[in-house]
C-alpha cells in the first residue's frame, strides 16, 4: 500500500528563468540568455505582470511565484540569496550562528554596505525590514513565510538576531526572496518605492516600463559569480507585458534580451535565449475526503500513470520524476535512496488487482469499476474528477491522466478551470485529484509547502500527519 498521503509524481517541466539568473546575467555571468546587445550597456527585459509600486511589502510581485524575474531583486539585497545551483548563499549576511535548539538565527552583516542614499546597512534596516513585512497587513503571504517569528532583536549594528517560538526551516528560503529585500528605514516610501542597496537603483517608472541605473557604489557580487566578469550595464530596462502574446511577440522581434515566460504562454524567437529551470507536475489527491480517501484506490491511481506516456503524449521537454524533488538537483542526493521514494512503476494489471481486492469490479463489463450497494441499492462507480488549470500543457495532462485512469477501471473526468478556482478547490478540499505545477524545489520549501501544519492551504491533499 502507498503511505497515506503519498503522491503520483508526474513530470519535471524545464520553464523560464530564476531570478538567481538575472543577478548572474547584469554581472555577466549568464551569457546565454543575453539577446542582441543594447546600445550604451542597456538590458531589456520583458515580463508578463505590472507593476504599480516598487515596493517589495506592499506588491511583491507574485509571492506564490518567487524566482520569478523581479526588479526587486536588482533594487535591494536580501540577507541570504539562492544560486543558479538552487543552493543557498549569503548576501548582505556575511555568516550566522543557530541558537537555542533552533530557536535563534543571529546573522553577522557584511561590512561596508551602504544603501542607495549612502546611509549604512545595519542591524536596525533589518529589524525595521521584517518588522515591516510581520506588521503590514497587506503583506499577509509574505509575513506567514516568515513563520512563528517572535521578535528581531538588533544585538549590535552588525548582528540581527531573529528569535522563534519554534524551529522553522522554510524560512531561510523565505529570506532569499526578493520580496524580503532590506530596505532603508523611516518615512513613506516614495512613487520609486524604499531606499535599498542593490547593484541598481531605480530612476523612473512610467506607464509600463521602469528603467533602473547602475549602482556604482556597488562592487561585491553574489558569491556564486566567479570572477569579476564583464563590467555591468548602466542600465536594465523593464517592460511590463501582461496582455497574452504581447511578451512572445516582442521576443520573437528582439526587442527584448530577457524574457519570462508564463505557464500558459507559449513563445516564437531565435533558439538560445532563454534560461531555463526546472519545476515539477504532481498528481495530487484529497487524502481526508472522497475517493482517494481509501488508500487502496490511491495505490491503484499511482500503478496505473504511465508517466514517460504523459510526456510523450503532452509533447513537453520534460523528464519522469517519482519524488518531489526533481533528479539533478543539489537537494536529491540528501537522502540514499530517495530517488524513486518508494513509488510504485507503471504497472496497470496490479493497479486492476489492487482495485479488486478493494472490492471495486467490473460487474457490467464497460471497462469501468462498481461495487455492489447496500440493500437492494445499484451499484456505486469509483468516480474521480480530476482538477487542472485551463492552460494548454496542464490541461493537456489533466486529459491524459484522466485517461490512464480510465484504462484501468476508474471512471476519471478531467475539469479544466481558472487557476484561482482550482486553488480555491483544493484549498476548500473539494477536489479528489488536481494536477498541479510547483517552482519550489528546496527541501526546505517542500517542507513548507506539504507540511501537515498548513491543512488547505499549499497542503492542498488535506494531510494531517504530523509525522509525514
Amino acid at each position: 500500500m502507498l503511505h497515506r498521503g503519498r503522491r503520483a509524481i508526474l513530470v519535471a517541466l524545464w520553464l523560464t528563468a530564476a531570478s538567481s539568473a538575472l543577478v548572474a546575467a547584469v554581472f555577466g555571468e549568464f551569457g546565454a540568455i543575453a539577446g542582441q546587445p543594447r546600445p550604451a550597456g542597456t538590458v531589456v527585459v520583458g515580463v508578463p505582470y505590472r507593476l504599480s509600486s516598487l515596493d517589495p511589502a506592499a506588491s511583491p510581485v507574485d509571492p506564490n511565484q518567487p524566482q520569478a524575474l523581479s526588479p526587486y531583486r536588482l533594487i535591494y539585497d536580501t540577507l541570504v540569496i539562492t544560486g543558479p545551483d538552487g543552493r543557498l548563499y549569503p548576501h548582505l549576511a556575511a555568516g550566522w550562528e543557530i541558537g537555542a535548539g533552533g530557536k535563534e538565527i543571529t546573522f553577522r552583516l557584511r561590512r561596508g554596505v551602504r544603501f542607495h542614499d549612502g546611509r549604512p546597512v545595519d542591524a536596525g534596516a533589518v529589524k525595521y525590514t521584517l518588522d515591516r513585512l510581520t506588521e503590514a497587513p497587506e503583506s499577509g503571504t509574505l509575513a506567514r513565510m516568515l513563520g512563528p517569528v517572535k521578535e528581531v532583536i538588533v544585538v549590535d549594528p552588525e548582528r540581527v538576531r531573529l528569535v522563534f517560538e519554534r524551529p522553522y526551516p522554510p524560512v531561510w528560503t523565505a529570506l532569499s526572496w526578493s520580496a524580503y529585500g532590506v530596505v532603508a528605514p523611516g518615512g513613506e516610501a516614495g512613487a520609486l518605492g524604499p531606499v535599498g542597496s542593490g547593484p541598481f537603483r531605480p530612476e523612473s517608472l512610467t506607464g509600463g516600463r521602469l528603467t533602473l541605473v547602475a549602482n556604482d557604489g556597488y562592487d561585491w557580487p553574489p558569491p556564486f559569480v566567479k570572477g569579476p566578469g564583464p563590467a555591468r550595464p548602466r542600465q536594465v530596462v523593464f517592460e511590463f507585458l501582461p496582455e497574452r502574446g504581447s511578451l512572445s511577440a516582442a521576443f520573437g522581434g528582439s526587442r527584448l534580451d530577457v524574457a519570462e515566460f508564463g505557464q500558459g504562454e507559449s513563445w516564437q524567437g531565435p533558439p538560445g535565449l532563454v534560461v531555463h529551470r526546472p519545476t515539477l507536475t504532481y498528481l495530487g489527491f484529497n487524502v481526508a475526503d472522497g475517493p482517494m480517501a481509501d488508500p487502496a484506490v490511491r495505490e491503484a491511481a499511482a500503478l496505473a500513470i504511465d508517466r514517460q506516456a504523459l510526456i510523450d503524449k503532452v509533447g513537453l521537454p520534460a523528464t519522469a520524476e517519482t519524488s518531489v524533488i526533481p533528479g539533478g538537483m543539489w537537494a536529491s542526493g540528501l537522502k540514499a535512496g530517495s530517488k524513486g521514494d518508494g513509488l510504485p512503476a507503471y504497472d496497470p494489471a496490479r493497479a486492476k488487482a489492487v482495485l479488486a481486492a478493494d472490492g471495486w469490479k467490473d460487474t457490467d463489463g464497460d471497462g469501468l469499476v462498481e461495487r455492489p450497494g447496500l440493500n437492494g441499492a445499484p451499484p456505486s462507480r469509483l468516480r474521480v474528477e480530476v482538477l487542472s488549470y485551463d492552460y494548454q500543457w496542464e490541461a493537456g495532462l489533466g486529459k491524459a491522466v484522466s485517461e490512464q485512469l480510465r484504462a484501468v477501471g476508474i471512471e476519471a473526468l478531467a475539469t479544466t478551470l481558472e487557476p484561482r478556482d482550482v486553488l480555491e478547490r483544493t484549498r476548500e478540499g473539494l477536489a479528489p485529484a488536481f494536477v498541479l505545477t510547483y517552482d519550489w524545489y528546496d527541501p526546505d520549501v517542500i517542507y513548507y509547502f506539504f507540511h501537515s501544519s498548513r491543512l488547505g492551504l499549499t497542503n492542498r491533499s488535506r494531510l494531517d500527519d504530523p509525522a509525514v
